[in-house]
């Protein structure tokens, strides 16, 4: 419905306060203008009555002479049918008149109007129609002193200049006339101008609701509401379409987000499965072998299906365990217990406990000489298990006869760590997902290694509990690359000589 869309209130409101106004203004410029030719037409005829008893003789011997004041009145009608004239005793009785016979209800007139009018008062003074009951008038009057002493009053009805509704000003005011069709002429210009621009303005808030009609029905996944940066406007429409386009960007990228974490779990879920289930089976397999056959393998045999077992068992025990430690550092509750140490005896030792492990694949272990390098300073059995995993993937995934470099730096104030391998690379398309929860870039999941995709996750969320973050360069063939920086701590001698300069 028309009316009740916000274009149609607007008109609606529009019009009514044009006509308001416009009716106001029109009552007013009557009123006003009534009013001053009241004042104007008795301000001319001030004089009128006085002239009239100058000229006539209407008392003789101090009394009134009636056949005089009927004379006087009937030529006056003939000569100025606009005017009546009205002759009061001293207190206001009509004693003879120009109207037509019977046509004066009013044999009596106030006096009171009449004394400021012969005083002087500020015009327009209006005094009663003796033709009229409760209609007042304006006038002139003049006194009359015979011999006696009484005293009367002409008193002229000044008809034909007064005017006795607003109706009677419209139509005889020419002016008047002219400025309400003006006015009107005016008013109609303003509504329809109002109506364009309200018309302007609204659309764009049209268009805002349709947009946002559609977002609501792609099911918040498509967003038509891009809005070019030359129509951009800085008014209150304008931050509202700037601010829901800004909106329905968020709201799409989280969407995108869940989806993407809620794809994640689905694949967290069957990788869990998966990992777990592979070693466990394997283990139950090779039991279940050994109680079988109890008495009938030779040792060696048995062994070897010991080892294997025990080997799995490795195997389920560190997916545990890692699951264990991400949902401690993911739960907000770990504590960090900082403090001052070398990472180069750090990264020296845990080269030490993979070297074997490296040896049997033909792959050497370096690390720079970083004994001038300061202190870090963060919690040393996390940052242990940073270059665990990082040595450790390092190790898994770099090529026979390749290189395993930690490279230890100070670096803005910091220590900066550099964990590289001489492996095959990651497709840069990988590298955005390579730190998400059992993504692992090889697709064929055989897990001989016993990698399960947690390693870098835990990197990621320990170097975030210490302020830091974990970059990754790399080229396929060529090998891969990652880095982070930990504060840098002065130990106690440097800091002492320090303080003593």
């Amino acid at each position: 419905m028309f009316f009740h869309t916000l274009y149609g209130k607007l008109a609606i409101t529009l019009l009514g306060l044009l006509v308001a106004v416009g009716t106001t203004y029109i009552l007013l410029a009557a009123y006003f203008t009534q009013d001053h030719l009241r004042k104007t037409s008795q301000e001319l005829n001030r004089t009128l009555a006085a002239n009239l008893v100058k000229e006539r003789e209407l008392i003789q011997d101090g009394v009134i002479n009636i056949d005089a004041v009927e004379t006087v009145f009937e030529s006056f009608m003939v000569i100025n049918p606009s005017i009546e004239l009205y002759l009061l005793d001293r207190n206001g009785v009509i004693q003879g008149y120009s109207a037509p016979k019977d046509a004066v209800i009013n044999r009596q007139v106030a006096l009171e109007p009449i004394h400021l009018f012969l005083d002087g008062a500020p015009l327009p003074i209006l005094g009663d129609d003796p033709r009229n009951l409760g209609r007042k008038k304006i006038f002139s009057a003049a006194p009359l002193i015979g011999e006696d002493g009484n005293s009367y009053y002409l008193y002229v009805v000044l008809r034909g200049e007064n005017y006795d509704s607003i109706s009677d000003v419209l139509g005889d005011s020419y002016i008047l006339r002219v400025g309400i069709w003006v006015t009107v002429g005016s008013l109609f210009f303003a509504l329809i101008a109002g109506l364009f621009l309200f018309g302007q303005y609204t659309r764009r808030l049209t268009r805002l609701a349709t947009t946002m009609t559609q977002f609501r029905n792609s099911d918040f996944a498509q967003n038509n509401s891009h809005i070019p940066i030359s129509a951009q406007s800085d008014d209150e429409i304008g931050r509202l379409e700037s601010s829901f386009d800004d909106l329905a960007k968020r709201v799409i990228m989280q969407l995108q987000e869940l989806r993407e974490t809620d794809s994640h779990r689905r694949d967290m879920v069957a990788n869990i499965s998966h990992d777990l289930r592979t070693p466990l089976a394997s283990m139950q397999g090779y039991l279940e072998t050994l109680l079988l056959k109890d008495g009938k393998l030779d040792p060696e045999k048995q062994r070897d299906y010991l080892e294997i077992a025990l080997r799995h068992s490795h195997r389920l025990g560190k997916l545990i365990k890692d699951l264990f430690e991400l949902a401690r550092l993911d739960s907000g509750d770990i504590e960090l217990e900082k403090t001052n140490f070398s990472l180069h005896e750090l990264a020296y030792d845990i080269m030490q406990k993979y070297q074997l492990d490296a040896e049997q694949r033909g792959i050497t272990l370096r690390c720079n000489d970083a004994q001038g390098v300061c202190n870090a300073f963060g919690d040393i059995g996390l940052i242990e298990r940073v270059l665990e995993n990082l040595i450790e993937n390092a190790i898994r995934h770099c090529n026979e006869n390749g290189t395993v470099q930690v490279i230890i730096t100070e670096k803005d104030g910091g220590v900066h760590v550099r964990v590289a391998d001489t492996g095959k690379g990651i497709p840069a398309e990988e590298l955005s997902r390579i730190f998400n929860r059992f993504y692992q870039v090889d697709k064929h999941r055989s897990n001989k290694n016993g990698s399960a995709g947690l390693g870098l996750a835990i990197v990621k969320r320990i170097l975030s509990l210490h302020g830091s973050s974990v970059e990754v360069h790399s080229e396929v063939d060529k090998g891969t690359e990652f880095s982070f920086t930990l504060g840098c701590v002065l130990t106690q001698t440097e800091a002492s000589e320090s303080t003593l300069k």
